[in-house]
């Protein structure tokens, strides 16, 4: 059968269609952004860390598996997860959340198991990182991929914690 000359070929996408607008929302800022990706070379999360490290700053240094996305109600998404679906159910009021360690720097300190160990914990830890002095922050539990945001929680991590000989929590 005869191609009618009028008609566009078809039988493959437009490159136009291959690009899907994306919001995102880096965790910790204060605005998301939109961005374009093509579907032709970006097919799902896992592909989608590549081209965020290429564009944003902080991201060059962080390896692909500390970056962690998650929707709108703080679910971790799997690496498999079609971006074509994202950018169908993103908005900028309901934008893929971006996680990603701010830091790799870490410090260990001993303070005794008492009702006001978190407090304690977090009075420590504003001393020894001075840029967290002026901003909310929680503990993350890397174990469970779950976060301390409370006394109650942090209880319950103490309470699975091997006491060490002196008595306190390290």
């Amino acid at each position: 059968m005869a191609k009618d000359a009028k008609r566009p070929d078809t039988s493959y996408p437009s490159s136009t269609n291959l690009v899907v607008k994306i919001w995102i929302h880096f965790e910790g800022t204060p605005d998301p952004n939109k961005l374009e990706a093509n579907i032709s070379q970006v097919r799902d999360l896992a592909d989608f860390k590549r081209i965020l490290k290429n564009e944003f700053e902080p991201l060059k240094k962080v390896i692909p598996q500390n970056i962690q996305f998650l929707n709108n109600n703080n679910t971790p998404l799997l690496p498999d997860t079609s971006l074509q679906t994202l950018a169908d159910s993103t908005t900028a009021k309901t934008p893929l959340l971006v996680r990603y360690p701010l830091s790799d720097a870490n410090s260990k300190c001993k303070i005794p198991h008492t009702s006001g160990s978190l407090s304690l914990l977090r009075e420590e830890v504003v001393k020894r990182f001075k840029e967290l002095q002026t901003e909310e922050f929680y503990f993350f539990n890397d174990e469970i991929k779950d976060e301390i945001r409370n006394e109650y929680n942090f209880n319950i991590l103490v309470s699975e914690t091997e006491p060490n000989a002196c008595q306190g929590l390290t």
